[in-house]
């Protein structure tokens, strides 16, 4: 185990959403129970208008505690896979907003919905290597943006942005050793010119058990194996955000018992957020951790494999003990469905996000 780990995490996710029944009223192209029971989903992020990656991952640094340490920080890593921009890097557009020094090190990471822990393994190697003294990973994902209308996956594709402060002094969560399991499978992609999400394989069970299940275990079990651990010394495992009957899959292929897992309900509030989901799901978990305990921390890409990294708690974690990253919802709008189309821009597709003074 090393000194180096997240001093702090800072998540924001949109002030609007949509429920499920909104979007099921008008394509019937799914039922409660399915949506409820199986998938877990009760409503999903909206972006505004004004509400894109660069916003949500502001915000999110804006929403850390330690947020004024960030222009003293030498390296930023930006992980998303709904880049606003083929050419412009999405990491220089933060790091003109928050005051990080042109000479630190600034980069992108696009690899699939696993860009998040890909940009926070690697923020991780360099600090272990003393090639930076401290990093700010950022993740954000605006999937709502690109699941077409009529998608059964419309129902649960949301948004969000969450930042992570690494260090080497005052850590909440310290890091021990990473595993990543990478294979190629053709499961969600979208070319170039196109606008929306499509799946390589028809959703179900096939996909599902030779995607995230396959992935997720493959990635747990080379962690543990690596650092001669047991399923059973682990405290708690930190998953993406996923169906909940994908979830209680994978729980029973690798004996994960109840006391091992927080369900933090961000799935069936705000849905699937893409890169930073992980972290968000790390965020809710907090409150929830003691001190000198062993946390796996996962993330899953489509078409990208696993990660999973390993993290020891230190008393620092105490300090979020009564504290959750967003409120419960009772803060939100909840917009109905043709409002949703409007602020996702799904009625027309111009070159430009239109919004309604333009």
């Amino acid at each position: 185990m090393t000194d180096i780990g997240i001093v702090d995490i800072g998540i924001k996710v949109p002030f609007n959403k949509v429920k499920y029944e909104e979007i099921i009223t008008t394509w019937g192209n799914s039922s409660p129970l399915l949506l409820e029971n199986t998938i877990g989903i009760k409503s999903r992020g909206v972006t505004d208008y004004d509400e894109d990656i660069i916003t949500l991952a502001m915000d999110s640094i804006d929403n850390m505690r330690e947020a004024a340490q960030i222009p003293k920080i030498d390296c930023l890593s930006f992980g998303t896979t709904s880049q606003v921009d083929l050419i412009r890097p999405n990491s220089v557009i933060l790091q003109q907003g928050t005051g990080i020094p042109n000479e630190a090190l600034i980069y992108d990471v696009h690899f699939s919905e696993k860009s998040g822990t890909t940009a926070l393994v690697n923020s991780i190697l360099l600090l272990h290597n003393e090639k930076i003294k401290s990093s700010l990973v950022v993740a954000a994902d605006t999937l709502n943006m690109y699941t077409s209308p009529g998608d059964l996956r419309e129902t649960y594709m949301g948004a969000g942005g969450a930042s992570l402060l690494l260090g080497k002094e005052n850590t909440i969560l310290n890091y021990v050793d990473s595993h990543c399991y990478t294979s190629y499978f053709p499961s969600n992609f979208k070319p170039y010119d196109e606008r929306f999400i499509r799946s390589g394989l028809p959703l179900g069970a096939e996909k599902n058990n030779y995607g995230e299940i396959k992935h997720l275990k493959d990635s747990i079990e080379g962690l543990l194996n690596k650092n001669s651990l047991t399923i059973n010394d682990i405290s708690k495992f930190v998953f993406p955000s996923l169906p909940v009957s994908l979830l209680q899959m994978l729980l029973y292929e690798l004996q994960i018992t109840n006391d091992q897992y927080i369900n933090t309900n961000v799935f069936s509030r705000i849905g699937d957020t893409g890169s930073p989901s992980p972290f968000i799901e790390l965020r809710e978990t907090l409150p929830h951790l003691n001190s000198n305990e062993l946390i796996v921390l996962l993330g899953y890409g489509s078409g990208a494999g696993a990660d999973a990294v390993l993290f020891k708690t230190t008393e620092r974690v105490s300090d979020y003990r009564k504290d959750s990253g967003f409120t419960n919802g009772n803060n939100s709008v909840f917009v109905k469905y043709g409002e949703t189309l409007k602020m996702e821009n799904k009625l027309v597709s111009p070159n430009i996000k239109q919004g309604p003074f333009l």
